[in-house]
């Protein structure tokens, strides 16, 4: 993202949304985003710009509509993440609730509040405007209200799953693959588990396949219902279906998530078709263990080679029966650049013998025509069931972020698909490694 924009404005709503959220501090937003308190420090101060991807993952952490920070920088105001209306005029009525009688004055002040906060970030007393944004938070709350005008407590209340035409987010997806595959391991029909929990095998059928919603009570009793006894488990699951319902998802790096779930939150093994371009390395799908190895230590010191074994396991999607289809694009670059350790003669052979399978399409983007907008490495995962969105999956050093939204999926296909085109042919890209090979005397 360029520098142009009112920076301090974005500060002050950043600010009064995270105070808003119970993250008094700078320090707790950045231990929920996993982003450093300087970078976080430049953002909430205005001082300047922050990339796109940071802002991303901020704007996950807020529960905020991608782009809700180039809105904010534009004069515009964020939109939250459940398809609501923008914070401003957040009781117009739209999805998230309709207005009480005293909502015009209250919405004006809320306006006028988040202008005022971002003012008072001029003045670098964080704890005033902190302080603000308690005040901020209480006027918010008191204008979402439901269509009877009571608040909506599901999340809490809610003795059983929604069942309903609701898209699927990329985190109920994967929550409801892991019940679905711990309910085969042991031996567990539907309809026992609707038994004990009084629903319909339609319901949780929604729920195994994402598209049902469930709340904190009915995730503890079926936890217990589907065999799964481990208190840790509950805890860590009661903490990831709080957030399911976040169209687009962000986490921390795996090691943040419990084991149980490292292999949902990847999708690769649910997906039939996957389009990756990666840049400045060979994506992770097409890697020998020791290219791996070496892009790992870059980044690391501890835990290699449980990373190196996560890896390789991963490209078992490509051999398994019915396997998946890949198709790669590889930055030219990448294969001059040889991590420390990397034998890349043997890499480039291997991508050479992979490319060969049916269902790999191979293609080298010539350094020459790499796209003027510089765009980072990003892979789209197609999922086979009905109902279920293509993911975009964006990984950076400490993070990784989720993309469901059909409008901004489509972009990032657009933006796949012309890469392609100004790459080599797959035959083409054959030719290039194997003279690759050759130049350097190991042609095969």
């Amino acid at each position: 993202m360029d520098g142009f924009g009112d920076w301090e404005r974005l500060a002050g709503r950043v600010i009064a949304r995270r105070t808003e959220l119970g993250m008094p501090t700078r320090q707790d937003l950045a231990q929920k985003a996993g982003l450093s308190y300087r970078l976080l420090g430049d953002l909430e101060r205005g001082t300047r710009p922050v990339s796109e991807g940071s802002l991303a993952i901020v704007e996950q952490v807020l529960g905020w509509q991608p782009g809700s920070s180039k809105r904010i920088l534009e004069g515009g105001e964020p939109r939250l993440a459940i398809d609501g209306p923008p914070v401003s005029a957040i009781a117009d009525g739209l999805a998230v609730g309709q207005r009480t009688d005293a909502s015009p004055t209250a919405d004006r002040a809320l306006d006028e509040a988040y202008r005022f906060a971002s003012t008072m970030v001029k003045s670098g007393d964080d704890s005033a405007v902190s302080r603000f944004g308690e005040f901020l938070g209480d006027i918010g709350h008191s204008l979402v209200v439901s269509a009877s005008g009571e608040l909506d407590l599901a999340a809490d209340g809610e003795v059983g799953p929604t069942a309903s035409s609701l898209q699927p987010t990329v985190l109920r997806i994967a929550l409801g693959r892991y019940l679905f595959d711990v309910r085969n391991k042991n031996g567990i029909g539907l309809n026992e588990i609707g038994d004990h929990l009084g629903c319909t095998e339609k319901s949780l059928s929604d729920v195994e396949n994402g598209t049902a919603k469930f709340g904190r009570r009915w995730v503890r009793r079926a936890l217990t219902a589907y065999g799964i006894g481990d208190p840790k488990i509950h805890r860590e699951f009661d903490e990831l279906a709080m957030t399911a319902d976040r169209s687009g998802w962000w986490t921390g790096y795996v090691d943040k998530l419990p084991e149980w779930f490292e292999s949902y939150i990847v999708l690769e093994r649910f997906s039939d078709r996957i389009c990756t371009f990666e840049s400045p390395h060979i994506p992770g799908l097409l890697r020998t263990p020791e290219y791996a190895r070496s892009v790992i230590r870059e980044s690391m010191s501890v835990g290699v080679k449980r990373r190196v074994s996560v890896a390789m396991h991963r490209q078992q999607v490509l051999v398994r029966s019915g396997g998946l289809s890949l198709w790669a694009l590889v930055d030219e670059a990448a294969l001059y650049r040889s991590p420390e350790g990397a034998d890349m003669q043997e890499q480039i052979q291997y991508l050479i013998d992979i490319g060969q399978r049916d269902n790999v399409t191979l293609q080298v983007l010539p350094v020459s025509s790499y796209p003027p907008s510089n765009p980072g490495p990003f892979t789209l995962l197609s999922l086979p069931l009905d109902g279920n969105p293509d993911v975009v999956y964006i990984e950076e050093f400490t993070s990784a972020i989720y993309i469901d939204r059909a409008r901004e999926v489509d972009q990032y296909r657009q933006l796949f698909n012309s890469i392609a085109e100004s790459a080599y042919s797959p035959e083409e890209t054959t030719e290039f490694l194997q003279g690759l090979l050759s130049a350097n005397g190991t042609g095969h």
